[in-house]
Order: C-alpha cells, then sequence, then structure tokens
C-alpha cells in the first residue's frame, strides 16, 4: 500500500508540473511548487530503508525537473545551485547509511567523501565544473549494485571482479553524465521536454528570502 501511495503522488506531481507549464503559471506558483519539490527532496530519502528503488526513483524524478522549476519561479543560477547541491548531498547520505550494512560499504564511503569534497567545494565557489573532477560515482554504482543483487540476484563481493566492473561502468557514467550537464549545458527539461532555460533571464530579478 505504502509503494502504491508513494507512486501516486509521483504521478500527481508529474501531471501538476505539466498542467502548471502548459497554464503558464504565475512566478508566484512555481515558487509554491518549487518549496513543494524541495520538502519533497528532504522527505523522500527515508523510505530507502524500506523501498530503496522507490526511494531512489523519487530521487531521480524530483531531481530532474527542478532546476526548470526553479528557473521559472525567478531563481538565479547560483541560488539553484548551492540548492541542489545540498539536497543531492542530502540524499547521498542515506545512500550511505543504508549500505553501512552491505560488503561494499567501504567503496561508498570513500566515493561519498571524494563527492562531497566536490559538492561543497563548487556550492561555496559555485564553479560546477569541479563536479566533473568529483562525479558522482557513488549514486551509479549503489543503482548498479542494488540492481545486481536485489533484482538479478547475483552475490557480490567487494573485490570481486563483477564489483569492479560495476565500478567501471559507474565511473564512464558519472563523468559523462557530469559532463553532459555541467560543460556543455544540456539539462533535462532541454533534452526530453524541450523547455528552454536561460538563466541570464533571471539575473536582473530581486531575491529575497531563501526559497521565495
Amino acid at each position: 500500500f505504502g509503494q502504491s501511495f508513494l507512486t501516486l503522488v509521483v504521478y500527481i506531481i508529474l501531471k501538476l508540473l505539466l498542467i502548471c507549464y502548459y497554464l503558464k503559471m504565475t512566478r508566484g506558483g512555481w515558487k509554491i511548487l518549487i518549496w513543494i519539490v524541495a520538502i519533497a527532496r528532504a522527505l523522500f530519502p527515508f523510505i530507502i530503508f524500506k523501498f530503496p528503488f522507490l526511494a531512489i526513483f523519487l530521487n531521480l524524478f524530483l531531481d530532474a525537473p527542478d532546476g526548470f522549476i526553479s528557473y521559472k519561479s525567478g531563481w538565479k543560477w547560483k541560488r539553484y545551485h548551492v540548492y541542489d547541491k545540498i539536497a543531492d548531498w542530502w540524499w547521498y547520505l542515506f545512500i550511505v547509511f543504508y549500505s553501512s550494512s552491505l560488503p561494499i560499504f567501504p567503496i561508498i564511503l570513500t566515493l561519498f567523501v571524494i563527492r562531497s569534497i566536490g559538492q561543497f567545494y563548487s556550492a561555496y565557489t559555485k564553479n560546477e565544473k569541479m563536479l566533473l573532477y568529483t562525479p558522482n560515482i557513488m549514486e551509479y554504482y549503489f543503482v548498479f549494485y542494488l540492481i545486481s543483487t536485489k533484482l538479478a540476484g547475483l552475490t557480490v563481493e567487494m573485490l570481486s571482479p563483477f564489483n569492479l566492473i560495476l565500478l567501471l561502468v559507474a565511473v564512464i557514467v558519472s563523468i559523462s553524465q557530469e559532463y553532459r550537464i555541467h560543460v556543455k549545458k544540456s539539462y533535462f527539461a532541454n533534452s526530453v521536454f524541450g523547455l528552454s532555460i536561460n538563466w541570464e533571464d533571471n539575473e536582473s530579478t530581486d531575491e529575497t528570502g531563501i526559497l521565495l
């Protein structure tokens, strides 16, 4: 029941997002929506301990469009970048907690530390290219490991050749993603829905508060 309910919530959020866009919602409405997304990104990681795959899906689902929502609400890129990195790091913490009982925990913890350095440095300096040198290997590796063990039913030891392959694939995928997003500036909203994001449009807006 819990998993079905959360899936319904995701469906409703997606429908609301599409309705908001096509009805040309005002900036005030987009600001309310980014509040909803921010709260959801703070709460949904807690379900990882009972529904790990649903937690992964919800995180990916909410992380994908929040840049466009932030843009439509009038945020400047610097504000969105800091918010997004903090929200990502919060999710990474739950991956670490969940992985504490897994045989791959030393790898997860090491990758978490590396990514955290890049996250906080990038948020502080507003230099997103730093993320290319500290890519999000941990999250992809974690997902590949869960798929292999929980869905495929494989036994994956930390030093096994198969685990090294999972790690290598995670490295390749994460670097390609960091390059696409932070170097080529190809965002989810642009590439999937054809929605336009030009952060320079918001540089002259008057921003007050943390989320408003």
